[in-house]
Parts: structure tokens; C-alpha cells; sequence
């Protein structure tokens, strides 16, 4: 999982070629560990792999503003540097995203 900042998240996710999966939400949260974890092994059985980042709000709380981010952990997903699917529910989340990793 690739730790996002504001100094690498445009060249990680807006520039990417590959879908990415960002998960907002801080290490000492605990849902979004959880959450982590279940995308990992999301991601090593999709078809077609998204990358996978992380962003955490303390650190990078200007992002969080800028895609109006207000709670945690959440999930987005960008393609050719677009949000596309916004959620908090991780099984919601991976329905909705089935049209790009399969």
C-alpha cells in the first residue's frame, strides 16, 4: 500500500495510468486498519489490480478538503485521474468498482 501525500498523491493517483483505490483514514484508526487489510486481499485476487494507497488525514488533512472528505476511514476510486466511486461501506465500495478490476 503506498503512503500518500500531498507532495506524491498527483503523480501516484491523478497521473496513474492504473485505477487507484484511496483509503482515507489514519493508522491509529482502527476501521480503516481493518479495511486495509481486506482491500489487500482484494486486490491480490482482482483480475486487473488497482494500486493501492493510503492517506492519512492527519497528515495530509488539505487533501482531505480539497475530495471534502469528513469522515473515516473512506474510499475512493480514481480512474485517469477521476474520482468515480465514493464510499465508506468497503463491500458497497467493491460492488462498485467491479467494472474496472475484472
Amino acid at each position: 500500500m503506498i503512503a500518500l501525500t500531498n507532495q506524491n498523491f498527483d503523480a501516484e493517483v491523478i497521473q496513474s495510468q492504473t485505477p487507484v483505490i484511496v483509503l482515507w483514514g489514519g493508522r491509529g484508526n482502527v476501521p480503516a486498519n481493518i479495511m486495509a487489510l481486506s482491500l489487500k486481499s482484494f486486490v491480490k485476487v482482482a483480475q486487473k489490480p488497482p494500486k493501492l494507497g493510503r492517506i492519512d488525514l492527519n497528515v495530509s488533512a488539505d487533501l482531505a478538503m480539497q475530495f471534502s472528505i469528513r469522515n473515516e476511514p473512506f474510499l475512493m476510486l480514481f480512474v485517469d485521474g477521476m474520482a468515480l466511486v465514493a464510499e465508506d461501506d468497503l463491500s458497497t465500495f467493491i460492488k462498485g468498482i467491479e467494472q474496472w478490476t475484472s
